[in-house]
C-alpha cells in the first residue's frame, strides 16, 4: 500500500514511514527530496487555490499511477489527516504515532474495493425552542437538543449567498446518469465521508480521477465567470465539492468500508479521532 499525504509546509512527524507514506508538497513552497513536488509533470498547480488537496490527487493520477500493479492499494491523507490502524476513543500523544498509523492494508479489506473514512453526522442545535418555557420542566439542556440536517442543507449554507443556485448549475454539468444519483443522495443523506480522502485500486483511481475533474474542468465558468479562480469565494471550492461527490460516486458504485481516521492537534500535539463508526 502506498499513501500519498498532503501538506503545505514541511513536517517531519512522517518521515520513518516514508516510502510507505509519501508526502506530496502543496503550493509554491520548495520541497527537498524525498517530497514530491506537484508543479512539474502534468499538474495544476496553478489552481491550488480552488483545488487545494486534488492537485496533488490530479498530480498522482497524471505522473504516478502508472507506475503501480493492479492490485496495489494507493490511498490519499493530509498532515494533519490521517488513515489510523483501528478505531481509539481518546487522545494520544504525537510519540505514539507509530502505534497507530495505518502503513499496511488491514486483512478486512480483501472483499472491498474502496475504503473512505468514517463519517460525520450533519445536525443543528435548536436554540430557538429555549423560548417555550413550558419545556423546561422535561429538558435538562435545551442547547443539547438536535435535529438532522441534509448533507444538501449544509451545502448550501456553507457555501453562503447563491450556493442553492451553484449547486443546481454544477450538478446539470455532470454525466447524466449521475445527475439525479447525485442530487438524491444529497437529500437523503445526513452524514458524509469527509475530507477528500481515500484508498482504492489503480483502476477505480483512474475511473474516478477521469470523471472528477472532466466535470470539474465544465464547473470553473459556472463559479467563475471571468475564469479567474482565485477570485472564488470559497477558496478550497473544488476540494469542497470533491468531499461530498466522493462519498456519492464511491458509496453508490462500488463496495466500500469506512474506515477510521485522525487529526493531529498541532497546538497541543495530540492526535484525536475523528468521525463517527457506523
Amino acid at each position: 500500500m502506498i499513501i500519498f499525504c498532503t501538506s503545505l509546509e514541511p513536517v517531519n512527524y512522517f518521515n520513518n514511514f516514508y516510502p510507505k507514506i509519501k508526502m506530496i508538497g502543496l503550493g509554491n513552497y520548495l520541497f527537498q527530496k524525498p517530497w514530491i513536488n506537484i508543479n512539474k509533470g502534468k499538474n495544476i498547480s496553478h489552481k491550488f487555490y480552488s483545488y487545494a488537496d486534488l492537485t496533488a490527487q490530479y498530480f498522482v493520477w497524471k505522473n504516478f499511477l502508472q507506475k503501480y500493479n493492479k492490485n496495489d492499494w494507493i490511498g490519499f491523507a493530509q498532515y494533519r489527516r490521517f488513515w489510523i490502524k483501528k478505531i481509539i476513543n481518546k487522545e494520544y500523544p504525537i510519540d505514539k504515532l507509530e502505534d497507530l498509523i495505518l502503513t499496511k492494508p488491514d486483512y478486512t479489506w480483501k472483499n472491498y474495493e474502496a475504503v473512505i473514512p468514517s463519517p460525520f453526522f450533519f445536525r443543528n442545535r435548536i436554540i430557538k425552542i429555549t423560548k417555550n418555557f413550558l419545556l423546561l420542566k422535561f429538558l435538562k439542556d435545551l442547547n443539547s437538543i438536535k435535529y438532522k440536517v441534509s448533507v444538501l442543507t449544509q451545502f448550501e449554507q456553507s457555501l453562503g449567498y447563491g450556493g442553492k443556485d451553484i449547486i443546481v448549475d454544477i450538478i446539470k454539468m455532470l454525466p447524466f446518469e449521475h445527475q439525479i444519483r447525485f442530487k438524491n443522495f444529497l437529500n437523503d443523506r445526513n452524514y458524509l465521508s469527509a475530507h477528500g480522502m481515500y484508498i482504492s485500486k489503480k483502476e477505480i483511481i483512474e475511473n474516478y480521477s477521469n470523471i472528477l475533474f472532466n466535470w470539474f474542468l465544465k464547473c470553473e465558468n459556472i463559479l467563475n465567470k471571468t475564469n479567474n479562480l482565485p477570485l472564488i469565494k470559497n477558496k478550497r471550492i473544488f476540494q469542497y465539492i470533491n468531499e461530498r461527490f466522493l462519498d456519492y460516486w464511491m458509496s453508490s458504485n462500488l463496495k466500500v468500508i469506512r474506515w477510521p481516521v485522525a487529526m493531529y492537534n498541532v497546538e497541543k500535539k495530540q492526535i484525536i479521532p475523528i468521525g463517527v463508526n457506523i
